[in-house]
Parts: C-alpha cells; sequence; structure tokens
C-alpha cells in the first residue's frame, strides 16, 4: 500500500507552486487603495451591454409583429380558401 503522505506531499508541492511565485513578486511602488481592475472586466461588461441590447430585440421588433398580424387578420379571406 502507498503512504498517504507519498502522494499527498507532492501534491500540495505542486499545487502550492505557483501561490509562492506570486508572493515571491512584491512591487516597492505600490500605493495602497490603489485598484488594478482585471484585463477580463471590460470583456464582461462589454457582454453585459451586448445582453442588454439583445433583450431589446423583441421590444424593437414589436410594432412589425403587429402590423403582420393586422395584414394576416385583414388578408385571411383572400388566401385561405
Amino acid at each position: 500500500s502507498v503512504n498517504k503522505f507519498t502522494v499527498a506531499l507532492p501534491t500540495a508541492a505542486v499545487t502550492a507552486a505557483p501561490l509562492a511565485s506570486f508572493a515571491a513578486t512584491q512591487d516597492d511602488d505600490y500605493v495602497y487603495g490603489a485598484v488594478a481592475a482585471p484585463g477580463g472586466l471590460g470583456l464582461a461588461a462589454g457582454l453585459g451591454v451586448l445582453a442588454i441590447i439583445t433583450a431589446a430585440v423583441p421590444v424593437l421588433l414589436s410594432p412589425g409583429e403587429e402590423a403582420f398580424n393586422e395584414m394576416r387578420d385583414r388578408d385571411e379571406g383572400k388566401w385561405r380558401k
């Protein structure tokens, strides 16, 4: 049987290695209270705006649908005989 620590120790070391590299880098010119937004924040905001615009499409197309329904009701006797 394999000792649990034999498997757990290398797994913990591999998992913690990227965290150690973040801890090793330290900026001396860091301004406390400064906000550094991640690059994906702009993408998320853009997709949010796109979702809102997409949700507005049915509202923008509703006058055309109402006109279509009026024409269909008006011309119902001409085409369905």
